[in-house]
């Protein structure tokens, strides 16, 4: 997990937990990440279920730096991972070198929960049209079956290291 009490933590935290009260998934590891959103935090959290001999089949990162520091355990312990492999990798943020690990089968999937929403609600705030209610971001999906290099193009964030270039 990201910082411990964040929105973003506790939004991508709720499902998980809540299906593993209901009996619909095991967690076998469940980090902090350090109370922050780091790479190395989540490698640890990953090395230690591995040395432990916990049996998983999901890495369920709450950053695409946490996913990026599970996959280098991973891959560290010879294990399997994204499309076809032992263990499905999902992260989150839209960060190109992640939307490439999708699109190289390395990862399985990436959710995006990105601020490009914001600029649409300054436009409505200038311009005086602000919807009423609670304005809810939009979020994608793009798992090794949907991603393409136009998605990538319009949605992905941070610089892009260039098509086949995989960051691990």
């Amino acid at each position: 997990r990201g910082q411990m009490g964040s929105a973003a933590e506790i939004g991508r935290s709720a499902a998980v937990l809540e299906a593993a009260k209901a009996g619909k998934l095991n967690i076998v590891a469940d980090g902090t990440g350090g109370d922050s959103w780091s790479l190395e935090e989540a490698r640890k959290v990953v090395e230690a279920a591995i040395a432990a001999g916990k049996d998983f089949n999901v890495i369920y990162a709450q950053n695409d730096g946490m996913a990026q520091g599970a996959v280098q355990a991973l891959e560290a312990a010879g294990i399997s991972h994204g499309k076809g492999g032992k263990v499905k990798v999902i992260g989150f943020d839209f960060n190109r070198f992640a939307l490439r690990n999708v699109q190289a089968g390395y990862w399985d999937a990436d959710m995006q929960c990105n601020p490009r929403q914001a600029a649409q609600i300054s436009e409505w705030i200038k311009s005086g049209k602000m919807p009423s209610g609670v304005v809810y971001q939009e979020e994608l999906l793009l798992t090794t079956e949907t991603i393409t290099d136009e998605l990538i193009e319009k949605w992905g964030i941070n610089a892009d290291l260039g098509k086949g270039v995989i960051t691990r």
